[in-house]
């Protein structure tokens, strides 16, 4: 069975093509031949340049945001002054260089957010695109980082990120994250009118959007650059790990832990390129294919019962590693590790899942859970 004979080809959108294409051009990564195969945990000096990357990218991030409402807020002033009683032209004035910055903004953030992702890979010797099947599989991992693209849910015929998912609390989540950035204007707005511009002009108004889009821009652009550098160090991480775990698995452990990787997954709603990475070794080097009740918590609870207690910690290491890898320790995993500990008399502290998060975003690699 060939590592990615198990992964589905999502449909690339156009965006994401546009993506893959500045990366390109970008030139290569890993220009001394190391792959992200042979990486091992990061260096004070690989450490002290990725976070030169973020700093720049996230400062020159919130100034683009600062321009863009900047050059809004002048429209809106020159506009009042021209049209004081003509809302048609104050609208075209307005909204034209309104829009027209932007389009620029979102533009620059694109690229500048693509430039840093591939300066996260060189640090990382992680290899874009490398010769031969999967040359732009890891390209299509960053740039979805980079350009804020959802994960394709569909990418392993077995686990379904959705599955105990209500329809109706995707979209309201969505929409949330959609319109954070017009209510919090909207809200500052709002709030400066009443309790120091009673009297202000609207077009005053619109210099509020300055400081508020700029902090939002580099709050973003910093969870962007998290997220791209979870995802450039998570593939050498597990492939440190893991092997040492699951090494001369039996067929019974090879199953519960895939199936502790997908109820992971379905319980953070997230198919994660560094769960599928894990989902890839265990199939490639155990043997063992879960295909019924992949991504099943109540499957993985109920059969936790019938492994020995050198194997139940076995699992639980899995299962703490499953959480983590993704950049973000959920309620409901860590409920998960909670009621495994409980019920099994097992000693362990779900807090140590934080610790082991901020190993593993540092670079450190990913320590034992229940190692203290």
């Amino acid at each position: 069975m060939s590592e990615d004979s198990k992964i589905v080809e999502s449909k690339t959108g156009p965006l994401e093509k546009a993506g893959h294409a500045i990366l390109r051009r970008m030139g290569p990564t890993c220009p001394d031949g190391a792959c992200w195969e042979d990486q091992r945990v990061l260096t004070d000096e690989e450490q002290l340049q990725l976070k030169n990357i973020v700093r720049w990218t996230v400062f020159r991030a919130g100034l683009a945001g600062a321009l863009s409402a900047l050059a809004a807020a002048v429209a809106a002033v020159f506009a009042e002054q021209l049209f004081p009683d003509d809302q048609i032209n104050y609208w075209l004035l307005f909204g034209g260089v309104s829009g027209l910055a932007a389009v620029i903004e979102v533009g620059f953030l694109y690229y500048d957010s693509l430039r840093a992702v591939h300066r996260i890979s060189n640090a990382c010797d992680v290899e874009l695109f490398p010769e031969g099947d999967e040359r732009s599989a890891m390209a299509g991992v960053m740039v979805r980082a980079a350009m804020e693209l959802p994960n394709p849910p569909d990418r392993d015929p077995y686990v379904n990120p959705f599955r105990e998912a209500s329809k109706l609390k995707l979209l309201a989540g969505v929409l949330l994250y959609k319109g954070k950035i017009l209510v919090t204007n909207a809200l500052a707005k709002v709030l400066i009118r009443k309790i120091f511009l009673r009297g202000a002009a609207r077009a005053w108004l619109e210099f509020v959007a300055i400081p508020v889009t700029a902090i939002w821009n580099a709050v973003v652009c910093f969870w962007v650059l998290r997220e791209a550098r979870v995802r450039a160090i998570g593939p050498s991480a597990i492939l440190e790990t893991l092997p040492e775990l699951l090494g001369g698995a039996n067929e019974s452990l090879a199953t519960s832990a895939q199936r502790a990787v997908g109820s992971c997954v379905t319980a953070s709603r997230d198919l994660h390129p560094n769960h599928l990475k894990m989902l890839q070794w265990m199939r490639q080097e155990t043997g063992v294919e879960v295909s019924t009740l992949a991504d099943d918590r109540r499957e993985f609870f109920k059969n936790f019962d019938s492994h020995t207690k050198d194997e139940q910690g076995i699992l639980l290491e899995v299962l703490a590693m499953a959480i983590v890898v993704d950049g973000r320790v959920a309620k409901s995993e860590r409920d998960m590790v909670q009621l495994l500990l409980s019920d099994y008399e097992i000693k362990g502290d779900p807090v140590r899942l934080n610790m082991m998060l901020r190993s593993f975003r540092c670079g450190d690699g990913i320590p034992r859970f229940l190692s203290q």
